[in-house]
């Protein structure tokens, strides 16, 4: 008896170690501009999840050296463990911001997004892109579980059917996703470095006209006859960026609507820079080593997300590359942003984060319709997920929902570990980690772009329940 019972018992132990040793995988896409409060909460809600295990979260992730864990495009979490009903289930969790269209596309359609290699090595040197990569070696693709995204799947052409992807080469039916709303992301416009600081304000019928265009005189946004000699270049993001879906709504320019962006080509210079003989009042000398705008032109042709893109109509696939553009000046070494010769300047819409980020490297920010989100110009939030007053109560309206969303049915029931994970990381965003709380404004809107009405139907004690 004494030997059967050991038997059993070493029976049961490894059973025990298999299961606590066994791995579940959960795949995330995600929105770029939401970076920083999505990160943030799955680290937070990973960790949570640890407690009691005497386990550690690492993580490994894509970039470069500067980059972190908040601004990084792709990232692999270990250590992690979801609390389930049925115990503490260890995961790992692999991260790809492929973009918010492009990750309501992958999980409507089950459709594969390019995340970090399998087994990525946690704490090292940063991995190379997964996004877009040709090196089957550095990168992985799956399915995602479920996306974040910064815009409704109804601004996307991604829900019901049409033949815009090219992959296809006939018409495709996008099913609806479940969404959670679990917080607020405003965005705000800036310039690049050495644009006049007489760009104080853009409204809708302006950015029409330059997203359009591709390009307006400078005069236009200044009121100023002394600026009649320069213009402002629009450059911004892919069609796979709910940033941009949000801002062609919230502007009036139309999501379908074909926009013209430029290319700008930012080169490294060194020695004495005096800014070009356009006055501004702006005019600065730089000694050392600086970035200018060498040469431009409209956007090459490409394809994103299996929609081909004319001349002009692509853009930046995150915050990065553009970031770059922003941090250059453009009125410089005598470059020629046009044939003849006249100075030129960039403005871009941002995710609140990216906006931040770009002023404290010299951009300004620049009021939307007449106001500014804090107030004052390149102010900034409180921490701790807390609304301006602009924001709270509507009279600013350049912001969109932060939202969790997956396709709903019996295979999203079933799979209670990712459930849980997706309804831990809501809660979490709701109450803690969201760029702005929902229970810190008083207003809501039903569209990206739509009214902006005095009441909020996700004020506390409003959370996401487990299925």
């Amino acid at each position: 008896m004494k030997a059967k019972h050991l038997l059993l018992a070493g029976i049961l132990g490894v059973l025990t170690a298999a299961t606590a040793g066994a791995q579940t995988v959960i795949y995330i896409s995600g929105a770029p501009a939401a970076r920083k409060p999505f990160s943030t909460a799955i680290l937070r809600v990973l960790t949570a999840g640890v407690s009691g295990t005497g386990g550690t979260i690492t993580y490994a992730y894509s970039g470069s050296a500067s980059t972190t864990l908040t601004n990084a495009n792709a990232l692999a979490f270990y250590g992690g463990h979801v609390v389930t009903a049925s115990g503490t289930i260890p995961v790992t969790v692999e991260v790809s911001y492929a973009g918010s269209s492009a990750g309501l596309q992958a999980v409507s359609d089950q459709q594969t997004v390019q995340f970090l290699p399998a087994n990525a090595t946690p704490g090292g040197s940063p991995y190379p892109e997964p996004n877009g990569n040709t090196n089957a070696s550095q990168y992985q693709s799956a399915i995602p579980n479920f996306t974040a995204s910064d815009e409704f799947q109804g601004s996307t052409p991604w829900l019901g059917t049409n033949s815009l992807n090219t992959n296809f080469g006939a018409a495709q039916t996008y099913k609806s996703l479940h969404s959670d709303i679990v917080g607020i992301l405003p965005y705000e416009f800036v310039t690049n470095v050495d644009a006049p600081s007489s760009i104080t304000n853009i409204t809708p019928n302006q950015a029409q006209q330059l997203w359009e265009q591709g390009l307006i005189p400078l005069a236009q946004l200044t009121g100023k006859s002394t600026d009649s000699g320069g213009y402002i270049y629009a450059v911004g993001r892919d069609i796979g960026s709910g940033l941009r879906t949000v801002f062609l709504s919230e502007s009036g320019i139309g999501v379908q609507t074909p926009i013209v962006q430029y290319q700008p080509v930012a080169t490294t210079g060194t020695g004495t820079y005096t800014s070009g003989a356009f006055t501004t009042g702006d005019n600065a000398v730089i000694s050392g080593t600086w970035t200018y705008v060498s040469s431009q032109a409209v956007y090459q042709n490409e394809t994103i997300n299996g929609v081909p893109l004319d001349n002009g109509d692509g853009g930046y696939s995150s915050f990065t590359p553009l970031q770059a553009v922003l941090a250059s000046y453009s009125n410089s070494n005598g470059a020629s942003l046009t044939s003849d010769g006249t100075a030129g300047w960039y403005v871009t819409p941002l995710a609140y984060p990216d906006a931040k980020t770009a002023q404290t490297g010299g951009s300004h920010e620049v009021a939307w319709n007449g106001v500014f989100l804090t107030g004052t110009e390149n102010g900034a939030l409180a921490s701790g997920g807390a609304a301006s007053a602009n924001l709270a109560n509507g009279y600013y309206t350049f912001w969109s929902y932060l939202q969790l969303n997956y396709l709903a049915g019996s295979s999203w029931t079933s799979n209670k570990t990712v459930a849980d994970l997706e309804a831990d990381l809501a809660n979490d965003l709701i109450t803690t980690d969201a760029t702005v709380l929902l229970n810190n404004v008083n207003v809501s809107r039903s569209l990206d772009g739509g009214q902006v009405v005095y009441t909020n139907p996700y004020a506390s004690p409003y959370s996401i329940t487990r299925p």
